[in-house]
């Protein structure tokens, strides 16, 4: 990350920050929906009606105001029993794309627990790729002012996946990929994989990975999995032009990969990475 890089930060100390921050939010959000769902409740509200806009709502080219009638069920009776609750179109789908904001939040919390991520990290990248931007496409419509808050985050993020992604997609196509030197399984060590990777010393990467000692590289075998799974730079050399991972091979992506290495002392076939 370029803001990581500027303010010296170290990465584990601000993968700590956006781990809290993002628990904080989820936390945050999970009481803000609890303090209107008890609210509901009082006032013996049907938390499905709440949550769920009759279906006259979905069709905004009916000749009504959605803004200021109250929403009404197919007989023609309120949807809402106390006549204090709000309770037109506007304020039922302002429920529902609430819930759905945080059911997301929670989902992706629960799939970034330590046991998910470490033992199922394509279940977790997924629900990461996938869940975030439903999360925020809701959080907007449930409240358009928070556009404001995330714009920023959005544009920044943006700044620094883009490039990252269109340079491995070119060294990819145009390169075959990063140059794979030589691997190596490491005897007595419970499946543990060395692999050593070229590295041009001048390159801006080699200056990154030089000036941290928690420096880590993500590794694509396209072969295996179209995910990018992050490795622990163990070992680097300016000397010799490269650097080195080791990883063990517990993971169905870290599990294929050492089969796959295995099977190119048979085959002679590399793996492209």
């Amino acid at each position: 990350s370029i803001l990581i890089s500027v303010l010296k930060w170290n990465p584990i100390a601000a993968i700590a920050i956006h781990k809290w921050a993002a628990r904080l939010a989820i936390i945050s959000s999970t009481f803000h929906g609890l303090g209107h769902t008890s609210r509901w409740l009082l006032r013996s509200e049907s938390l499905s009606h709440m949550l769920l806009p009759p279906w006259k709502c979905w069709f905004p080219l009916l000749k009504w105001d959605e803004n200021t009638t109250r929403a009404v069920d197919t007989g023609g009776h309120s949807m809402c029993v106390d006549p204090d609750t709000d309770c037109t179109c506007y304020e039922l789908f302002r429920n529902l794309t609430g819930f759905l904001a945080t059911a997301a939040f929670v989902l992706i919390g629960i799939t970034s627990l330590n046991s998910i991520r470490r033992n199922h990290y394509k279940l977790f990248y997924i629900c990461h790729i996938s869940l975030a931007p439903f999360a925020y496409l809701f959080l907007c419509l449930h409240y358009y002012k928070s556009i404001l808050y995330l714009c920023p985050s959005i544009l920044y993020y943006l700044a620094c996946t883009v490039p990252v992604n269109s340079q491995a997609l070119s060294s990819y196509f145009l390169n075959n990929g990063t140059r794979l030197l030589r691997f190596h399984h490491i005897p007595n060590s419970n499946g543990c994989v060395e692999l050593v990777f070229s590295l041009d010393p001048d390159c801006e990467e080699a200056c990154n990975i030089s000036s941290s000692i928690n420096a880590y590289v993500r590794v694509c075998a396209p072969e295996l999995s179209v995910l990018w799974h992050p490795f622990t730079v163990s070992k680097l050399s300016t000397k010799n032009k490269s650097f080195s991972v080791i990883f063990r091979a517990t993971g169905p992506f870290t599990v294929s990969l050492s089969n796959r290495l295995l099977d190119t002392l048979k085959t002679k076939q590399p793996c492209k990475t």
